[in-house]
């Protein structure tokens, strides 16, 4: 009789699970299907890069599919207009993937008329920094004498484009990245507007940027490389600075006022600076 009583429990706890599991996340009661054509386990992409899916409900209860809903656990992932055919719902998702490094899930509900839902989820994947800065410091000496020189090489790369802007809205003539020293003279806009300013420039004291392009490359980044010569000098009589200190900036700024995901908590601009003693 005992083993009996453990057969029994062993065939409930079977059939219960059996009718549990769902491995299709679909509600169960006739609840609509929803599939991702093009879904994979893990979907990777660069920041602000577009989020591409083809998404597909259908109804099994002859009640019409009334909507296909998106939500999303990450900034920039948006919501977006589905075409309704009867018994079917499609929506061809195409939006912008989030800004920041990280891992996401979005997830799709498909509803019918008489308030039966279905879900499915992606997995999303940012896998770079939406700024990445680059610079080989390695010439830059920690002191030296007047008039000696160094060379400075670097790339800046940013998915918004070097549009350094204080306001809500695209300001002309905005300088996105900007070279200057310690010396007491103007500093050089290399970048402007998202491009970059013609070679040579103006003759100054402690520096002279001799190579520099800006494109885009292939994952969305505003790309930006550059060689620049610093000469040590001191900041001169009439500057409050030390004058036994040669100091070199470099400013960036990235802005885009059309994308409203970025996240307040990075900043959107900087300065890089190395400091050399005079000797």
């Amino acid at each position: 009789m005992k083993n009996l009583s453990i057969i029994i429990l062993s065939i409930f706890t079977i059939t219960f699970f059996s009718c549990g599991n769902n491995d299709n996340n679909e509600t169960p009661n006739n609840g609509p299907s929803i599939s991702i054509d093009n879904q994979s386990d893990v979907l990777e992409v660069y920041p602000l890069q577009p989020i591409r899916l083809d998404i597909l409900a259908k109804t099994n209860n002859g009640r019409p599919v009334s909507d296909i809903q998106t939500n999303a656990d990450g900034n920039c992932i948006q919501q977006q207009d589905t075409t309704l055919n009867a018994n079917e719902g499609y929506l061809n998702y195409n939006q912008p993937a989030p800004y920041s490094k990280g891992d996401y899930t979005i997830t799709f509900t498909a509803y019918t008329d008489d308030g039966k839902t279905s879900n499915i989820s992606q997995k999303i994947k940012v896998i770079e920094a939406p700024f990445i800065i680059d610079i080989d410091d390695s010439n830059v000496p920690s002191s030296a004498a007047e008039n000696s020189t160094f060379t400075v090489t670097g790339t800046i790369k940013s998915v918004l484009p070097f549009n350094g802007t204080s306001t809500s809205i695209n300001v002309p003539g905005q300088t996105g990245i900007q070279f200057s020293t310690s010396v007491l003279e103007g500093a050089f806009d290399a970048v402007v507007d998202n491009n970059a300013s013609d070679l040579p420039h103006s003759n100054r004291i402690g520096f002279e940027v001799t190579d520099h392009s800006l494109e885009q490359d292939s994952n969305g980044y505003y790309t930006y490389n550059f060689s620049t010569t610093y000469t040590v000098s001191t900041p001169g009589d009439n500057s409050e600075l030390p004058q036994d200190k040669f100091t070199i900036n470099i400013i960036y700024n990235f802005f885009d006022s059309t994308i409203g995901c970025t996240s307040d908590s990075e900043p959107m601009f900087g300065t890089w600076s190395k400091t050399v003693n005079i000797q």
